[in-house]
């Protein structure tokens, strides 16, 4: 495993020997499956696995955190060798699973499922939420998946959970991996045993403003401010709304700009907060935890 120097950038990409955590690690195929796929405006497909009773199983209604389309979240628990291969053979959008790895593969009632036995699977985007489920998920890039997050080393229940919540909240409104990932460090989550295989650009659905913008707020520096909050506004281009394009801010002092990779640090007026809070499926990381504007209110922050 080998990992990165710090580019300051909110992505890496390694395309050089070895294995990086904390950065995408693409292959061809999944650049060519990634193009051909397209993240419409049809339900999103979302199949979770429990298949350890011991671990927190999470809230898996945070799949469903798009304001304006649909979601299709299918739960399953315990599931047999023989029906996590089906699971994993069948057209499914995003694929969570939480459970136990080892190097034999994905830990059943009756055994484990090894996905490098695999020849195919339909499963466009994934998450192996247990203990160093690298070579596993690296199989399934194989098998035909365009990306999806793995483990680089052991991972604590409690941080598992609340990192599959985080990427689930993220995945629903449009974020790209990469930008998943940058949140997670950004949150101060131990995202360093966590990385990326396939393209880190790879998104399951578009946002509903067509890009992907993180709101920070420090509650601090809010309350010690007078007339405006402050804010931090992460940028992350992917696919459509690649960097180049320019971007409007309805809410925040920032006047239009290009959209690039960027952070840029402004004020949101006073004036703007319940506007900005009645709007729909804005993620906001407060105090390290990312939230949706529909579960905050101006209350919340005095």
């Amino acid at each position: 495993m080998v990992v990165p120097e710090d580019a300051e950038t909110p992505g890496h990409s390694w395309v050089a020997p070895g294995h990086a955590v904390r950065a995408s690690n693409p292959t061809v195929g999944s650049f060519r499956r990634d193009l051909s796929a397209s993240a419409d405006d049809g339900a999103l497909d979302v199949h979770v696995v429990f298949n350890d009773a011991r671990l927190q199983q999470g809230d898996v209604s945070l799949f469903d955190s798009h304001p304006y389309r649909e979601t299709d979240v299918r739960v399953s628990h315990d599931l047999s060798t023989a029906e996590l291969r089906e699971a994993l053979y069948e057209d499914v959008d995003y694929f969570h699973f939480v459970g136990h790895v080892t190097d034999s593969g994905m830990m059943c009632p009756d055994g484990a499922l090894d996905t490098r036995t695999l020849a195919r699977t339909g499963v466009k985007a994934f998450f192996l939420n247990g203990c160093r489920s690298y070579e596993q998920g690296r199989a399934l890039l194989t098998a035909g998946a365009a990306g999806g997050f793995v483990t680089v080393d052991d991972v604590a229940d409690d941080d598992a959970r609340s990192v599959g919540e985080m990427a689930a909240t993220l995945l629903g409104v449009g974020f790209p991996l990469y930008g998943i990932l940058d949140a997670l460090e950004l949150a101060g989550t131990p995202a360093d045993r966590y990385t990326i295989l396939g393209d880190g650009q790879s998104n399951v659905r578009q946002s509903h403003s067509n890009v992907s913008i993180l709101h920070e707020f420090d509650t601090d520096a809010v309350r010690a401010a007078s007339g405006a909050w402050p804010v931090s506004l992460h940028h992350y281009p992917h696919r459509k709304s690649g960097i180049g394009g320019m971007s409007a801010y309805s809410h925040t002092d920032t006047s239009s700009a290009v959209y690039d990779a960027s952070v840029r640090e402004t004020t949101l007026p006073q004036s703007a907060l319940d506007e900005f809070f009645a709007d729909s499926g804005i993620p906001v990381l407060v105090d390290g935890t990312v939230r949706l504007t529909d579960d905050l209110s101006v209350e919340q922050f005095r």
